[in-house]
């Protein structure tokens, strides 16, 4: 089963006009459509393509944002597969997850990527900026994952030790993802803010699960102006982790007593 292909042929035939994501752009929100999204993947997919990338293991070192979603979808398009990387991590940690992954090349959003090419100068690196310019690919070409393929590498927490890599295929995410339709194939329009972290494979099952029944993603300006995006989206709900509840629990009650806070919650 080729997941990511499939996918991107249902947001062409059945999606296309819809909105796949709300992307805050200065002070205004920029909607893009499905049949945007995938443009925006075929055209990486094109540079990819055209700079002879293929086969390899590519690394992902950036927060939540829209360019994040068409990198993990491009990479597959184009043959090859993405590592997703926490970019909140030390550089000399970040230097040992790309060996420990094997990494080809780096596409990093980070303030010390110069720092990291020293330590990896057999890698290629390169930015979102980058990779607009050069014809797309078309639907025909985009890359068939095999059922048993690696698409995407994550890495644990390492809070018993050093992280390992894990390996989730093509059959894997399609599986995960397809058994979310109880959850989000509801029939009505759904529009949700994006809190979770897409190197976290919770993040990529929930997140990437939105935009195959057809939702809506809100992409704010990240998790310290949440409370302030959330009024510019007005999402019907927001996925959390408890931490991420707890935090928010805890902002609220600065400003009212905690037990009412609580019983509001509940």
């Amino acid at each position: 089963m080729a997941y990511i292909k499939e996918l991107m042929t249902r947001f062409l035939n059945e999606h296309k006009d819809n909105f796949a994501f709300s992307v805050k752009d200065g002070k205004e929100n920029k909607d893009v459509t499905y049949r945007e999204f995938t443009e925006d993947i075929l055209r990486v997919a094109g540079w990819f393509r055209h700079n002879g990338i293929r086969g390899k293991h590519i690394a992902m070192i950036a927060a939540n944002s829209y360019d994040w979603f068409v990198m993990l979808f491009a990479i597959d398009a184009s043959g090859n597969t993405a590592v997703a990387m926490n970019p909140a991590l030390p550089v000399d940690l970040l230097q040992w997850q790309c060996e420990k992954a094997e990494v080809d090349c780096v596409w990093a959003e980070v303030p010390f990527r110069a720092e990291l090419q020293e330590k990896l100068p057999q890698a290629r690196f390169f930015a979102a900026a980058d990779v607009r310019g050069e014809a797309p690919i078309t639907m025909d070409d985009v890359y068939e994952a095999a059922e048993d393929e690696t698409v995407l590498l994550m890495f644990t927490s390492g809070t018993t030790g050093k992280s390992k890599v894990v390996e989730i295929t093509s059959g894997n995410l399609g599986y995960s993802i397809e058994n979310l339709k109880d959850i989000f194939d509801a029939g009505h329009t759904e529009i949700s803010m994006l809190t979770i972290p897409m190197y976290h494979i919770a993040g990529v099952r929930c997140n990437v699960g939105m935009l195959r029944y057809c939702k809506t993603l809100c992409v704010g300006r990240g998790l310290m102006y949440l409370m302030a995006d959330i009024p510019a989206f007005n999402p019907t709900h927001i996925m959390m982790v408890p931490a991420m509840v707890e935090s928010i629990i805890n902002e609220l009650g600065r400003f009212a007593p905690a037990e009412a806070v609580m019983n509001d919650g509940a």
